[in-house]
């Protein structure tokens, strides 16, 4: 059995009925992580999947699940999305590729009942390797005689590219390193611009995900690597989100569930009573 990452075990609540829509390859991962974690799943909506109890969304969904995980394809993700704003149905997408219409989903939800927690990648190791990301930025930009720049390794299957990790990797990077402001992913047959931020991708095999944070000078290079081994835990990420979506109305970013997590457990961290010792060591 596949052991919950311990950071955010505390966050499940009471069994969940859930909805899988779309049941490829991570649909099937996380139905079985699911069912080890408690829950049961009581509605597949699929095209093409012969287990699919629908082949689209509709209103009798309301009534079969307590929250959705969706993993299906960018092509419905905005049709997916407004349903589940418009109705109320809390919601897990981690669905990629949709990101430019994400201004106008958010503007056409306002003031719904949504209930949404998205994301590129449900990974809680590549959230806090993010977060890594754009501490060391902030630590190199002094250093004007560093580059930054970013690559990701993928499965010759991905449909997409960059990935949606990468691009949010590179905004992470960005949000302490003002010199490289612009995100430049394609193919470069020129000199990159002082300004880019380059990020660049391989296709091939069956990488579950690479990617790369490089900070490079002519003394030194430091990389900051996150290799998945498998899709069990962008799934685990997924299903802990839905536990934590229910009862909230948002639309949430992984990345606020774990302020979430931080907060309430720093708020349960027992408060250490200074020893003589330490209280001679102030003096």
């Amino acid at each position: 059995m596949t052991q919950a990452d311990p950071a955010i075990t505390e966050i499940a609540p009471s069994a969940l009925r859930l909805g899988l829509v779309g049941y490829g390859r991570m649909g099937r991962i996380v139905h079985r992580l699911a069912e080890e974690r408690g829950h049961r799943v009581t509605a597949i909506v699929d095209p093409h999947a012969p287990e699919a109890t629908a082949s689209a969304l509709g209103s009798d969904l309301l009534e079969q699940v307590d929250a959705v995980i969706d993993f299906s394809v960018p092509a419905t993700a905005q049709e997916h999305l407004l349903f589940y704003g418009r109705t109320g149905l809390p919601a897990v997408v981690g669905t990629t590729g949709w990101y430019d219409d994400l201004p106008a989903i958010q503007a056409e939800l306002q003031g719904t009942g949504a209930a949404i927690v998205w994301s590129g990648n449900f990974s809680i190791g590549v959230r806090l390797f993010s977060r890594l990301a754009a501490h060391a930025a902030g630590l190199f930009a002094p250093f004007t005689q560093y580059d930054a720049l970013l690559h990701e390794f993928h499965h010759a299957g991905k449909a997409d590219s960059p990935s949606g990790t990468a691009l949010e990797l590179a905004q992470a990077v960005q949000s302490e390193w003002a010199r490289q402001s612009e995100v430049q992913t394609a193919r470069l047959d020129r000199v990159r611009r002082p300004e880019e931020l380059h990020l660049s991708s391989t296709r091939g095999g069956a990488i579950p995900g690479t990617h790369m944070v490089i900070f490079d000078s002519p003394a030194d290079t430091v990389e900051l690597i996150h290799r998945a081994r498998t899709r069990e835990g962008f799934a685990a990420g997924a299903v802990q989100s839905a536990e934590w979506v229910v009862g909230r109305r948002g639309f949430f970013t992984l990345e606020q569930l774990l302020d979430d997590v931080f907060s309430d457990s720093a708020s349960h961290s027992p408060k250490l009573k200074p020893t003589p010792d330490t209280r001679a060591r102030k003096r």
